[in-house]
């Protein structure tokens, strides 16, 4: 059976944009690894994934939607 193609995202990033993408993605192992290793969180890696959170869908230019409880693709009809 031939694979289906799947319809892709090109995402241009500054340097400055990839770095702090980079940046988010090291916390997020960096919190995710204490946990594993510890079975515990502490607040302050609570406030770090949001940091995280909060760097990833800002370069991605991403919103939330409340209805579908989950983040998207800005439209022109979001902004």
């Amino acid at each position: 059976m031939a694979k289906k193609k799947q319809k892709m995202v090109i995402i241009k990033l500054s340097e400055s944009k990839y770095n702090q993408l980079l940046q988010a993605i090291n916390k997020l192992d960096d919190v995710l690894d204490r946990i594993n290793e510890m079975n515990e969180m502490f607040l302050s890696d609570v406030s770090r994934l949001n940091d995280v959170r909060y760097t990833m869908t800002d370069i991605l230019d991403l919103h939330w939607n409340n209805e579908a409880r989950r983040y998207e693709q800005k439209t022109s009809q979001s902004d």
